[in-house]
């Protein structure tokens, strides 16, 4: 389980919450005792991770830039945090591949037409 960042006024405490990467390139995020309905759901942009953890990244946190927001996330060991950089780096690329096949696939109606 990994732990969001969230801010309060000045202060900003870190909060256990289970997460979903779906192959369309989206996330969800949510309270692990709630049902998926009540969980937020956005498209990802890009993840950023130092992926250095032996001198730069300790504390194992990286930020999934979202849509419409900023994710910022804080893995429980080197191990889970790998996993997650390597996995939602690879959905972004197979969803790019994805998009860019159905523009290449995509008809235009004046070739149609013709």
């Amino acid at each position: 389980m990994l732990k969001k960042k969230v801010r309060s006024g000045l202060f900003s405490r870190w909060q256990d919450r289970s997460f979903e990467v779906h192959q369309d390139g989206h996330i969800a995020w949510g309270k692990a005792n709630v049902t998926a309905l009540e969980w937020k759901m956005e498209e990802i942009v890009k993840i950023v991770a130092e992926e250095d953890t032996k001198k730069k990244n300790k504390r194992f946190e990286f930020e999934i830039i979202l849509s419409k927001s900023v994710l910022q996330l804080r893995a429980p060991d080197e191990k889970v945090f790998s996993v997650w950089v390597k996995y939602v780096r690879e959905v972004l690329a197979q969803a790019k591949e994805a998009k860019e096949a159905v523009k290449k696939a995509a008809v235009n109606l004046d070739d149609f037409l013709a």
